[in-house]
């Protein structure tokens, strides 16, 4: 798939968010738009296609896989309530041809793969032949793990390249509209959600579908509303990854 000459990819950080099947197709659903600055590939081209084509690293595809498997019957699908957080860093093949270095914060929800991809471009190409691994619990605990020491720690089967949890928990995605603070709207009742997982039922009295286009703070408990507005103007002005706790109503008026 080639690149339109006039179509030109970021030379400084960009951030996208992507989903796919949590099968062995691969299969993109949804791709936001920051794709096209990241790697040259607008949603439209990605949508359908095979997430695992795309990975560079010699570390290969169904190793890549292996890091969302059901840990009892090594299955892809299955397992979604699993409270786990995966951070890696995975090389992805440009529209240009090139690899880009990629940091993915991903994790599994409704047998789907949801994944932040955040970019390097100015960093030279280096084949992954082993995944560099990060814990997400508010500080980022970095750690690299050879195929040897997994062998060693595991016997025959490779150890699971990740952090587990033994929890399990429901979640869901929420992808919303830029947040522009100088928008009176959007201070008032937050951006508009573009986006949602059928999950959502699990969490509020809602439906996916009633959500789109829904003001995304009408959602927030009130006595949360100050300070997740404060966080969407942190994240407005910022490529880092933050977190925040913060309630939802349970049965929101999404009619009114």
């Amino acid at each position: 798939m080639a690149l339109p000459e006039d179509r030109e990819l970021s030379i400084c950080p960009s951030t996208y968010i992507g989903m796919f099947i949590s099968d062995s197709s691969t299969r993109v659903i949804f791709v936001s738009e920051g794709c096209t600055m990241a790697v040259g590939y607008t949603p439209e081209d990605l949508i359908g296609t095979r997430a695992r084509d795309f990975i560079a690293d010699s570390i290969g595809r169904d190793d890549y896989l292996d890091q969302y498997e059901d840990r009892d019957t090594h299955e892809l699908v299955g397992f979604d309530d699993e409270a786990n957080v995966y951070s890696m860093w995975i090389n992805i093949k440009s529209a240009r041809g090139a690899p880009v270095l990629h940091r993915i914060i991903s994790f599994k929800c409704d047998a789907t793969i949801v994944y932040l991809g955040v970019t390097f471009p100015e960093v030279p190409f280096r084949d992954h032949s082993t995944h560099v691994i990060e814990k997400l619990d508010g500080e980022l605990a970095q750690l690299s793990v050879s195929p040897e020491d997994q062998e060693r720690a595991r016997g025959t089967r490779p150890m699971p390249q990740t952090f587990m949890t033994p929890n399990r928990q429901a979640k869901c995605v929420l992808i919303l509209e830029n947040y522009a603070p100088q928008n009176a709207d959007q201070q008032i009742n937050g951006p508009l959600i573009n986006f949602a997982l059928a999950s959502i039922d699990r969490i509020i009295d809602a439906d996916n579908t009633d959500l789109i286009s829904f003001p995304f703070l009408k959602l927030v408990a009130p006595e949360d509303v100050l300070h997740v507005t404060t966080y969407l103007e942190d994240l407005s002005g910022s490529t880092d990854v933050k977190f925040k706790r913060f309630a939802l109503l349970s049965r929101p008026r999404i009619i009114e």
